[in-house]
């Protein structure tokens, strides 16, 4: 299964399928929730299935065995749960694999998600097999980082890029699938048109959540709430939420500032974006903005982090940021 907005590249794979000359190693890249993993393993049930057609035929043994995720010939490597990156031991382990004749007698494929998560042992280690794979083998680096990846990796590789765009077909397939069809264009909008991550947004109760955080903002900088007890309500949510919340309601109150009304995405709550917009000096927005994208650094370079301390540095830095 593919997405209706990777039609484009999906197409790419078919022409490199059909005509025999498919790279050996792709890089999918592109913005979280363009569904990049989904596609990798479209491709990957393609490339196994018996029958060499534009679509895997879903009823072969190899497709049967792909379906139930027992597929002897397919390798998955992910960030293994309490670390914070992919470690060299993954790397090696399917280096072992590849150096083996595939079982079912055709191509090998590996999916590595996450690769900018690789650390520089594992990098190094995957180089070789980067460079010169034994036998049939296709690699599918998957990432949202490209920027970080090393030059060594990225020119290794056949980059397949995803963008998002505000394509109407995007919105009626967003709308679809949420509740509040009326919100299905400002959720596109405020997860960067990214259709899968617009979603989330909504089953993540982003809108509830952000009116309640609007409240809790307004009575921290008027010193009206305890940081204390804002925090301790604060932490029976998503950290990383929270955080994106906040981001995004302070971009609106620069984008007011700066007098750019049209690119606000909290447009619902406009009113209460321009009293923040005529109380909070561009100094001070400036120093709370630096301080989220610092706290935001420390959650996506950690793989665990102490919520309670960040939200309190947060909300304590806000906190001096009075207004009365």
């Amino acid at each position: 299964m593919i997405y209706p907005w990777q039609q484009k590249q999906w197409d790419i794979i078919v022409s490199y399928y059909q005509k025999e000359c498919m790279p050996h190693a792709l890089l999918l890249t592109g913005n979280r929730g363009l569904g990049k993993l989904i596609f990798a393993q479209s491709v990957a049930e393609l490339i196994l299935c018996e029958r060499n057609t534009t679509q895997a035929c879903k009823v072969c043994r190899d497709c049967q065995l792909f379906r139930l995720g027992h597929h002897p010939d397919l390798f998955i490597i992910d960030i293994k749960e309490k670390n914070s990156s992919i470690e060299v031991a993954q790397i090696r382990e399917i280096t072992a694999a590849l150096n083996k004749t595939s079982q079912r007698g055709r191509c090998q494929v590996v999916i590595l998600t996450s690769v900018e998560a690789m650390n520089i042992s594992a990098t190094n280690a995957f180089l070789k097999t980067l460079e010169e794979p034994l036998g049939p083998v296709l690699l599918m680096l998957v990432t949202h980082r490209v920027a970080v990846l090393p030059q060594t990796v990225r020119s290794r590789c056949q980059r397949i890029v995803f963008t998002a765009s505000s394509d109407q077909n995007m919105l009626r397939w967003v709308k679809a699938r949420i509740r509040e069809k009326s919100k299905a264009s400002q959720l596109l909008a405020l997860a960067y048109h990214a259709p899968l991550e617009a979603i989330k947004l909504e089953m993540l109760n982003y809108f509830p959540l952000r009116d309640c955080l609007l409240i809790l903002l307004i009575n921290t900088i008027t010193q009206r709430t305890s940081v204390v007890d804002v925090v301790k309500f604060l932490l029976k949510e998503d950290t990383k939420l929270i955080l994106y919340i906040i981001t995004t309601i302070f971009m609106d109150v620069l984008r007011l500032q700066i007098y750019c009304p049209d690119f606000v995405l909290n447009t619902d709550c406009f009113s209460i974006l321009q009293k923040f917009s005529l109380v909070l000096s561009r100094d001070k927005l400036l120093t709370i903005l630096q301080k989220l994208q610092e706290i935001w650094q420390v959650t996506v370079s950690l793989n665990s982090v102490n919520s309670q301390l960040l939200l309190e540095e947060l909300f304590l830095m806000l906190e001096t940021q009075n207004v009365s």
